[in-house]
């Protein structure tokens, strides 16, 4: 790796990591407003020397909220690292992508389907009870493919693709950018702001696959929505006065932490037997199931607690520590206390 490459990677590691840091201690002191407490990243004298984090109060004196948040980590500190990996987890406007895309390429491939079907009755609902009918339709068959749609993607769908004058034409125009974006970064090998693609589209300079015409740079940046770094960093983004913006990246402190914990499909046949073998083993495991089978995940999550653990001498039970959406797939961290003491 380059020297330049590689304090760069170091710099946003740190940064993303205080940031995660930030965030979790304001989660921990519930009295917290979020200007009442600030980061800083000093770095080491040396590129082999570590950084070294200060969180600080930002009113002369303070407030006792690093207090709180002493008394907070001293009872469980796994639990205040616990909500710093919580923080790290994909975003909300990450999951909006995922859906959303998704949605686009099913409509797609299927312009005729139920969503198709029930997006068109929304557009063409005569008064507000045909609207409220055909939304009803459309989450129905949008939760049939992949589990119930986070609010914010139908807020996302509601803003850019169902608003008045749009048609199927719009939805075509969409996953064509979408498709046209990851081409370019694909080709490129970095990734592309959402300002550039709409600059790009509307000089004519990026191609779209469409039978849309035309569109000014304007049209096209009211279609997009927050993706790549921009979804990956925008939860952790934090001011400070005396600074300049951190360079955040999510993926790299989380390539860095991976446990590569055991990852076991509860609707598979035979998993509670693996889910023994491997919590013994690594001391946690990750229950994962589709989101359209989150009944499956659910049944596990309450039948976890009552499967015995044999560890030695000792007989253990398991806990669920967390649960995430990544994408179309659920899962939920399960850990045994006692062996990751």
């Amino acid at each position: 790796m380059p020297q330049q490459t590689g304090r760069l990677a170091r710099r946003a590691y740190a940064q993303t990591l205080a940031a995660a840091i930030l965030a979790a201690a304001l989660r921990a002191c519930p009295d917290a407003q979020d200007q009442d407490l600030t980061v800083d990243v000093v770095p080491g004298p040396t590129d082999a020397a570590p950084a070294t984090i200060w969180l600080s109060e930002t009113s002369p004196g303070g407030f006792g909220l690093v207090e709180q948040l002493v008394q907070y980590y001293a009872r469980d500190p796994r639990r205040f690292w616990g909500l710093v990996e919580t923080t790290l987890g994909p975003s909300d406007y990450e999951q909006v992508d995922a859906a959303l895309t998704r949605l686009l390429q099913h409509l797609h491939e299927a312009p005729t389907g139920a969503a198709a079907t029930a997006i068109a009755r929304l557009r063409d609902a005569p008064d507000v009870a045909g609207a409220d009918d055909a939304l009803r339709d459309l989450l129905q068959a949008w939760a049939v493919r992949e589990g119930r749609p986070p609010r914010a993607a139908v807020a996302a769908l509601s803003t850019r693709l169902l608003r008045p004058g749009s048609t199927p034409a719009t939805d075509a125009l969409a996953i064509g950018l979408v498709r046209a974006w990851d081409q370019l970064q694909q080709r490129l090998g970095f990734e592309v702001d959402a300002r550039v693609i709409a600059y790009a589209v509307g000089a004519g300079r990026l191609h779209i696959d469409t039978s849309t015409g035309r569109h000014t740079a304007d049209q096209v940046f009211s279609l997009l929505w927050p993706r790549g770094l921009q979804a990956r960093t925008q939860h952790l983004q934090h001011y400070h006065p005396f600074a300049p913006p951190p360079v955040l990246d999510r993926l790299l402190v989380g390539a860095a932490h991976d446990e590569r914990l055991p990852r076991l499909d509860v609707s598979a046949e035979g998993w509670r037997e693996q889910y023994r073998a491997a919590i013994a083993q690594r001391g946690a495991v990750e229950l994962t199931a589709s989101a359209t089978r989150l009944d499956d995940l659910a049944r596990a999550v309450r039948a976890v607690p009552a499967i015995p653990v044999d560890l030695d001498v000792l007989r253990l039970y398991g806990s669920v520590r967390s649960f995430r959406r990544d994408g179309d797939r659920a899962q939920a961290r399960v850990e045994l206390g006692e062996a990751l003491q």
